[in-house]
């Protein structure tokens, strides 16, 4: 027998879905059971283990009686492998809708069992009200069984563990709209590297497309270390420009270990508007992009001035600064050392400061835009030292920072 470790995965599932070579009978109506069998995480070969099954019966019936697991094992040649017996909880096995039903038994497995994957798939047969002949559907339980060589290993070496990595290459955290982004990916490890992979990516406007392929090998090749590097003969994928900004993934996947168990990873990245020198913008188009009324950012030699109500902003000389006081399109004072630029607008606006939040109360939802902040609710306001518990306040904050940690969405 090969020395190592030998994996079994007992995948629980409706023979109709696993076996496509086994039907049942036309009379027969599927039942919907779910199954769990608890197994112990490894086992040496040769070696006879106790376990369970949990069956719940979803319905549609109200009950079933008669029930009768029925196994079937891939590879067929497998079956002589493992034995599964049970105890009397199978007999007159009869369940109701919503119920659960415990199955005690043992599997044994063969002390020379060639297989590194063996798939064992449960269903249950019985008769439902009026003699009806049921059959169960199960398509998602599964476990996995680790199976040790009881046999002492020869080669002084530790032998390699079966295991697979993806690796994508080439692709940059951020890019800027209409910017080429292009990566490739290397598949290696110890194993088999005769699967299918496949790998998804965003075209131009956002849509994924994918690639796939298949790995040949020759029969009977053993486990090996391999790399498989398709930008040897596919060059690198992507290449092309987003159009709209957001947040991308980049996914590989190949059918190792094996289908049910696959290995996988994904990769983000992030398309963004392309960079704005906004001292080049007028206070107006800088407003429109997105920049608050505070952050505006006028060309040198020029200096921010604020309307009293403070809902317009002009860059202007410092000769011209006296002339708008004059003329009371501007104050003489936005806001003083004592000050922050949000609170003097938060004055300005008539709203009410709360400087435990950084945050103005009353004011619009421009006005809060304009002072660069945005709204939480339910927070808690002290007057005095006296905090209300059961009356919350909506405040536009400046500082994120200082919303509570159960306010956050």
């Amino acid at each position: 027998m090969r020395s190592g470790i030998l994996l079994i995965v007992l995948t629980l599932i409706a023979v109709s879905q696993l076996f496509t070579a086994t039907s049942y009978g036309e009379e027969q109506k599927q039942i919907q059971i779910k199954t769990k069998m608890n197994l112990p995480e490894k086992i040496q070969a040769g070696e006879t283990v106790d376990f369970t099954i949990d069956v719940t019966y979803k319905g549609p019936y109200s009950w079933v009686k008669n029930l009768e697991p029925r196994f079937e094992i891939v590879p067929s040649r497998a079956s002589n492998d493992i034995d599964i017996q049970y105890d009397d909880s199978v007999a007159d096995f009869t369940i109701w809708k919503g119920h659960i039903h415990t199955l005690h038994g043992t599997l044994h497995v063969s002390e020379d069992t060639p297989f590194e994957a063996i798939y064992l798939s449960i269903s249950f047969e019985g008769v439902a009200r009026f003699d009806e002949q049921v059959v169960s559907v199960d398509p998602d339980s599964t476990v996995s069984l680790i199976i040790e060589s009881p046999f002492e290993i020869s080669d002084p070496q530790t032998p390699l563990e079966e295991h697979y990595d993806i690796e994508i290459v080439g692709l940059k955290e951020e890019y800027e709209i209409g910017e080429e982004y292009s990566f490739y990916f290397v598949i290696s490890g110890y194993g088999h590297s005769c699967a299918n992979y496949e790998t998804k990516y965003p075209d131009e406007n956002g849509n994924i497309i994918g690639m796939g392929a298949e790995v040949l090998c020759a029969p009977g090749t053993s486990m090996h270390e391999f790399k498989i590097n398709p930008l040897d003969q596919r060059g690198t994928l992507g290449n092309v420009g987003i159009k709209n900004p957001g947040i991308y993934t980049v996914s590989v996947i190949f059918d190792k270990p094996n289908k049910y168990f696959p290995t996988k990873i994904s990769k983000e990245f992030r398309v963004v508007e392309p960079f704005t020198n906004f001292n080049n913008l007028s206070p107006l188009k800088q407003i429109k992009s997105g920049i608050s009324l505070i952050d505006v950012q006028c060309q040198d030699g020029k200096h921010t001035v604020y309307k009293y109500n403070r809902m317009r902003v002009a860059c202007v000389s410092e000769e011209t600064q006296s002339e708008l006081w004059s003329r009371g399109w501007a104050t003489t004072r936005f806001y003083t050392e004592e000050d922050t630029s949000p609170h003097a607008l938060c004055n300005n606006y008539e709203g009410k400061w709360h400087p435990e939040y950084e945050g103005c109360r009353e004011i619009t939802d421009l006005q809060c835009s304009l002072m660069g902040g945005e709204f939480a609710d339910g927070l808690k306001i002290c007057y005095d030292g006296i905090c209300p518990v059961d009356k919350t306040f909506t405040l536009c904050v400046t500082n994120p920072d200082l919303i509570p940690k159960e306010n956050e969405n």
